[in-house]
């Protein structure tokens, strides 16, 4: 996620323009420069409202449609900045990545006037707890969504022997020069710099040029490299170059995949977490990064002028996200909560006088589980309107697997059966108590034959 670099953008996409302006004037590269964006629309809603009570269920739901020029994939959200709010369900934390299903979002079609692919991910949660006659609690929650995208771009070069120049020159002619580059950006833009006009090449002597290219994030999000986990990397960035052109591997930024020895062939240069990865991170706090590798055009590929096209191929995770103000009012809700799990009004147990007896139960805090800090002398068990008494020392356990208290107790005699008895269990956790019922999920008989 970004912060106060919104100004910093401005400031270098005022002097890209600039620049821009006046090299088209002075007869460099001309057009206008081709800007990266967001390759989703990214929303957030919790049921159509901002307020809500201490403690009180609702669902987060974010939304991404993908309005880029590439397909979306291995899409994911993840929540940040929730404090206090809480998952309904034990299992899940709001901070791990939740995953489409299918993970891909197809890109829009223009041609087909088909929008691009919408993606919804939901979160049933709790408010967190704001005790009555305290001030209202006030949250900005913000949602991640993370997507791997690229951006791709070609640079054509112009190579031409003196000869071929000094023809035309002498017909008042001009060689055609190096247009813009042409890119098709994601949020990350793509650009091309050749220092000269065209490559002009003398004779036998080879003819070296620079090729810079420059990596800038034009969207309002952040880049995320998944494998290592870090902000501000790309995960791939790859040089294709065509039969004719060189490489000097040795003053070049990319590695050469394989040889590059045969010009005959096209070659790939790369940049990943193998090869040179410190120059996957973009700089200036993520904004942008340069890439540099010398080139030469082989003589034997250039009768009078030919034109080479350089390939550009950057792939990465860009994190876009979006943040939504809650109000949390306080309420007469208790901070404890204690839900029996089993045995339950609909599926209640066969118990018999005197028999020991589970009663299984979570407690939550502030719609946090408690898994410790708590005794069997903080438990009250009622089978009817009769205490049940506690079977030995031991007889309250955490269950980690299945994440609920188990407490033991002995059953107590309820006179006359068969009975269909209710199930009450009070419990206290630090200065608080509360109470939880389950009617008649207890069958009791005062003896076995007696159970119908």
């Amino acid at each position: 996620m970004k912060t106060k670099q919104i100004s910093h953008k401005l400031v270098i996409s005022f002097v890209l323009i600039a620049v821009i302006f006046f090299a088209g004037c002075a007869g460099g590269k001309k057009g206008v420069f081709n800007f990266g964006k967001d390759s989703l629309n990214v929303g957030i809603d919790t049921e159509g409202r901002d307020t809500f009570d201490s403690l009180q269920p609702f669902t987060i739901t974010v939304t991404a449609e993908n309005t880029g020029l590439f397909d979306a994939e291995k899409v994911g959200s993840r929540l940040q900045g929730y404090d206090g709010i809480t998952a309904q369900s034990q299992n899940v934390k709001l901070s791990d990545e939740k995953k489409l299903s299918p993970s891909t979002l197809d890109r829009p079609d223009s041609e087909k006037k088909t929008k691009g692919g919408i993606g919804t991910f939901d979160w049933d949660v709790y408010a967190p707890f704001v005790g009555e006659g305290e001030p209202d609690r006030f949250i900005t929650l913000t949602a991640e969504v993370l997507y791997d995208t690229k951006s791709l771009a070609t640079q054509r070069v112009v190579a031409a022997t003196r000869d071929y120049i000094n023809d035309a020159q002498a017909r008042g002619e001009s060689v055609p020069t190096m247009p813009e580059t042409e890119s098709l950006n994601g949020p990350i833009s793509v650009d091309v710099e050749i220092p000269a006009p065209y490559i002009k090449l003398l004779g036998d002597q080879q003819t070296d040029f620079r090729a810079k290219i420059t990596f800038n994030n034009d969207g309002t999000g952040t880049l995320l490299n998944r494998a290592n986990d870090q902000t501000d990397y790309m995960t791939k960035v790859v040089l294709k170059i065509p039969a004719g052109v060189g490489v000097d591997a040795a003053n070049c930024d990319l590695v050469p995949l394989g040889s590059t020895s045969d010009v005959t062939v096209e070659r790939s240069l790369i940049v990943d977490l193998t090869h040179n990865p410190e120059k996957l991170r973009l700089l200036e706090g993520g904004l942008t990064r340069d890439l540099n590798c010398h080139l030469y055009v082989d003589k034997d590929y250039v009768s009078g002028y030919n034109t080479f096209n350089l390939k550009v191929e950057s792939y990465y995770t860009y994190i876009q996200d979006i943040q939504h103000d809650l109000v949390i009012k306080g309420t007469e809700e208790r901070p404890l909560r204690v839900t029996i799990t089993d045995p339950t009004t609909g599926t209640p147990d066969y118990w018999t006088k005197g028999n020991v007896e589970s009663v299984k139960f979570i407690l939550l805090y502030q719609n946090v589980p408690i898994t410790s800090g708590v005794t069997q002398n903080d438990i009250i068990v009622k089978v009817g309107d009769k205490e049940a008494t506690k079977a030995g020392t031991n007889a309250l356990t955490y269950d980690k697997t299945d994440k609920v208290w188990e407490l033991k107790v002995k059953v107590p005699d309820l006179g006359n059966d068969p009975l269909a008895a209710d199930l009450e269990v009070e419990a206290k956790y630090g200065a608080d108590s509360t109470t939880a019922l389950q009617r008649n999920a207890v069958n009791y008989c005062k003896f076995l034959a007696n159970c119908p």
